[in-house]
């Protein structure tokens, strides 16, 4: 679309930060008192713990014109509240529409929405557009992230276009209604009840939890992801079930939408989901975690293998060769 390709892009990198505990490990990584000093960090005001940096800066102003397009790219790096979907929020008087998540344009391109909540490793593109005037941009519970400006000489601008269809490559063609071989559609559950864990087991280095055989459409039941974000490599993955458009709850007012791609995924109304794609460009590992570190530093990890000559397995627990 015309407005897509001639908008100004500015990216918009999002860190959570909590000073107490990002501190207590920069002290805990050394002996003899000793410290990380890259990470170990001291504020004038000893009152604030925990804050939100946009592009390594608190609470920016951002300078727009009025009428102009823009796309702003959001990556979430979140850290001490990744337990937590980012929830942006532009305020004043905008247009905002969803354009792509995790770097795959959506298909219903112009979606009009008010909140984004990007999980946490989440990353969105949001085509906005703004009349005159001076408003914040919020997280999660109306925290300000920054402050934008739109002022100076109006942009006469049209769209959004209607109707767009995107060139997408085989990778990402819509499988919702593709068949799926016996063992190929299989459960994946991410708990940390009793230890954090996928499908009951903490990460393995040599075990696989499932196999794939490579060309085949796969399928997978997650469970968990209401309070995991859940990450997978490689391969994104297209919302099959679970998110109706009826469904303003579990879609989070549209965001989620069964047909969108991810490679990463957190709904806080909805902890159940299927997902399909194709092996049919890479074999080899597919690694799989929660994106809540301290989830995954405790062993809700694994990986799924993809074997040129292999089978669709849901319980492997084993990789072939052994030392891949």
């Amino acid at each position: 679309p015309r407005e897509v390709s001639n908008a100004v892009e500015t990216i918009l990198f999002v860190q959570d930060f909590r000073i107490s505990t990002l501190n207590d490990v920069s002290r805990d990584s050394f002996t003899d008192n000793n410290r990380d000093a890259y990470f170990h960090i001291e504020t004038k005001d000893s009152t604030l713990d925990q804050f939100l940096l946009v592009n390594g800066q608190y609470r920016p102003y951002l300078t727009v014109k009025p009428g102009q397009w823009n796309r702003f790219r959001v990556v979430y790096a979140g850290w001490a509240n990744s337990a937590q979907n980012l929830n942006l929020m532009i305020g004043g008087v905008c247009e905002t529409y969803l354009l792509a998540k995790d770097g795959i344009y959506i298909h219903d391109y112009p979606r009009r929405l008010d909140v984004f909540p990007i999980p946490a490793a989440g990353r969105a593109d949001i085509m906005v557009r703004c009349r005159e005037g001076t408003f914040n941009v919020t997280a999660y519970n109306n925290n300000v992230l920054l402050t934008i400006k739109s002022e100076g000489q109006r942009v006469v601008s049209g769209g959004p276009t209607r109707g767009f269809e995107w060139n997408f490559p085989p990778y990402l063609q819509d499988v919702r209604q593709e068949p799926v071989a016996d063992n190929c559609s299989c459960n994946t559950i991410l708990s940390c009840g009793g230890g954090c864990s996928i499908n009951g087991k903490q990460f393995t280095k040599h075990e696989a939890v499932h196999t794939i055989k490579f060309g085949q459409v796969v399928e997978r039941k997650l469970t968990g992801i209401q309070a995991h974000p859940y990450h997978q490599h490689v391969y994104p993955f297209q919302l099959v079930e679970g998110f109706d458009q009826a469904d303003t709850t579990a879609t989070h007012g549209g965001y989620f939408l069964n047909g969108d791609w991810h490679d990463n995924i957190r709904a806080p109304n909805q902890d159940t989901a299927t997902i399909k794609y194709i092996a049919n460009v890479h074999n080899g590992k597919v690694m799989l975690h929660c994106h809540r570190l301290e989830h995954e530093d405790r062993g809700m990890m694994s990986q799924e293998q993809i074997l040129d000559d292999g089978e669709c397995k849901c319980e492997a627990f084993e990789m072939h060769p052994p030392e891949l």
